[in-house]
């Protein structure tokens, strides 16, 4: 599975990107830096808040990072 597929079988099709409460979260205190632990590959704060560290030991997360296709994904939402 690429990682636009994994993005969205576990994060798009099961209704789980949660954008509405990081942009809650963003308007309501500010925020704009952030660490994630244990994010897998959900990339959906890259769209609201400008700085994101993300932090989780899958072996695959590291390569689904690397995708240009989930790149382009975050470049194109933010």
């Amino acid at each position: 599975m690429n990682a636009i597929q994994a993005y969205k079988h576990y994060y798009i099709d099961r209704d789980h990107e949660q954008v509405d409460l990081f942009r809650l979260l963003k308007n309501e205190y500010g925020i704009e830096k952030i660490i994630y632990p244990g994010s897998y590959i959900h990339i959906s704060p890259s769209f609201i808040f400008p700085d994101v560290v993300y932090i989780d030991s899958d072996k695959n997360a590291k390569m689904y990072f690397q995708s240009n296709d989930l790149i382009h994904l975050v470049n194109t939402k933010k």
